[in-house]
């Protein structure tokens, strides 16, 4: 019973920062321009989003690992364990996984695919941004800034899609 309890306080966590965040993606959204300092934001704000539902699964999974639960490899559960062990990169790949996996849903597609090597490139800016060196670091031309918002909602998608999924399956 413990466990259940502590799995739906994970899961009403996790469904309150999914509202907090979006709502912060969205009041970004309402503003936009076609500026570098707002495309930069969107970058900002965006990959806080997404590591911030990332954060949520693994604390969600976390909990799903103590109940009956699939089993789950090594490299899988030191993720859970030591997340810091991994890059952003692996953590947002191998959580999704996990998630998925943990809770019994249809996998997330295309984690293998072009759509995820554009996602790469995009968390390669999102650290050019964050922790910029020279000037270009924070530039954003057309291309790239197509190629990093594209990413960005396919990612967004692929969270929003468990998000509905989980939601769907504890009937929320």
């Amino acid at each position: 019973m413990k466990q259940q309890q502590k799995l739906k306080e994970a899961l009403d966590d996790y469904f309150d920062v999914c509202v907090a965040l979006q709502a912060d993606l969205q009041d970004l959204l309402n503003t936009e321009t076609a500026s570098a300092a707002w495309r930069r934001n969107f970058v900002r704000v965006s990959m806080t989003v997404l590591e911030g539902h990332a954060q949520s699964f693994r604390r969600l999974c976390s909990v799903a690992l103590e109940c009956d639960s699939p089993e789950l490899t090594r490299k899988e559960v030191l993720l859970l364990r030591k997340e810091r062990a991994f890059s952003v990169n692996e953590r947002l790949k191998l959580t999704l996984n996990v998630a998925y996996k943990l809770f019994e849903l249809e996998p997330a597609s295309g984690l293998d695919g072009h759509e995820y090597f554009a996602a790469l490139r995009l968390m390669k800016k999102r650290q050019e941004i964050l922790q910029p060196k020279v000037l270009r670091d924070l530039d954003l031309g057309e291309d790239t800034w197509v190629e990093v918002y594209e990413s960005t909602k396919w990612l967004l998608g692929l969270f929003d899609g468990f998000s509905c999924a989980l939601r769907e399956s504890v009937g929320r």
